[in-house]
């Protein structure tokens, strides 16, 4: 696969639009995701949607693979009580300007303002703030996409520790997804629209 051109921003409603027509009313099914991998490959991206088992207990996870350029990591999820023992023996957490999203969760990455602009968006927060639980990082290379990519690639990936059966929060953790996606595509690799 060639370097990417397209952007995400002009594909991801129709990614969308694919990912609800090709599950239908299939979440109504509690077992659906348990059994089913999602892989949608749209234009010159591939979107995966897939559920795993940890400790007994399955989760939801989003993927996709990206040309991260810049080097960029994040890592973003939900703050526990032992916060401030895992801050004082020296856990980065990034404050971002919205006391929400700052009182709620843990933000780490090696770029403070690429991680501030992120946090920008409005609708991005308000989802967010929605969101009881969600893991969201930039995971390095780990050969998961060999087959289709051959060039070195990083992975956005957003795991929920259950398993989504409701439409509504699917849409909900797939715009965060995609929100998060456009961006890092804009801001930390060589994605560019040719046109």
């Amino acid at each position: 696969m060639a370097m990417k051109k397209t952007r995400f921003s002009l594909i991801r409603d129709a990614a969308w639009e694919r990912i609800s027509k090709g599950i239908g009313d299939n979440l109504l099914d509690p077992d659906y995701l348990k059994e089913k991998v999602l892989q949608l490959e749209i234009q010159d991206w591939i979107i995966t949607i897939d559920s795993y088992t940890s400790s007994g207990a399955l989760h939801t996870r989003f993927r996709a693979p990206f040309f991260n350029n810049e080097r960029i990591s994040v890592k973003i999820f939900p703050k526990s009580k032992s916060v401030n023992i895992m801050k004082f023996f020296g856990m980065q957490d990034i404050i971002v300007g919205h006391k929400e999203i700052d009182d709620k969760y843990i933000i780490q990455g090696n770029n403070k303002n690429i991680i501030e602009g992120l946090f920008l968006s409005n609708a991005l927060r308000e989802l967010l703030m929605e969101q009881e639980d969600i893991l969201i990082q930039v995971k390095d290379d780990e050969s998961w996409f060999k087959e289709t990519i051959k060039e070195p690639v990083d992975e956005l990936y957003i795991e929920v520790p259950y398993l989504i059966k409701n439409a509504g929060q699917l849409e909900a953790v797939y715009t965060i997804f995609a929100d998060i996606l456009v961006y890092l595509c804009d801001n930390a690799s060589a994605y560019f629209d040719s046109k």
